[in-house]
């Protein structure tokens, strides 16, 4: 963002990245295009995301950067009614979360309140990431 940028939509407080995909398929079928791709999409946007926030962020701000609960515990799939109704059932909240949940999420991190919470994983998941072993 320019000078000119700045002083028309004023300061960049927070910034959300909110990008990122997994391999739905095994190591031995994975193209290394498949692999480096998905390298990508997850860990060259998030780097791309703190990267600007730096040179913009100046006076501050919050960066927050988003990961599937598949990052710590395999998941399963929701694609079709039973694979769904399965995770439903294993899950601790007996539901699947929704785009409001996380969004929730992130908005209190981006808030000024909680400016004292840094550097932290927070699972934003209905508890998902306590049941090992069930997926």
């Amino acid at each position: 963002m320019d000078r000119g940028e700045s002083e028309r939509f004023g300061r960049v407080a927070g910034v959300v990245n909110a990008v990122g995909s997994i391999i739905l398929k095994p190591t031995h079928l994975t193209s290394h295009d498949d692999f480096q791709e998905t390298i990508a999409r997850n860990l060259t946007t998030a780097f791309a995301i703190v990267r600007a926030a730096g040179k913009v962020m100046t006076g501050g701000g919050s960066v927050v950067l988003l990961s599937t609960v598949a990052a710590q515990v395999a998941a399963r799939l929701t694609a079709n009614p039973k694979s769904l109704e399965a995770a439903r059932a294993v899950h601790p909240l007996s539901r699947i979360g929704t785009v409001d949940d996380i969004a929730a999420a992130a908005c209190w991190l981006l808030d000024p309140a909680t400016s004292w919470v840094t550097g932290q994983v927070l699972s934003v998941d209905g508890g998902w990431s306590t049941v090992r072993g069930a997926a």
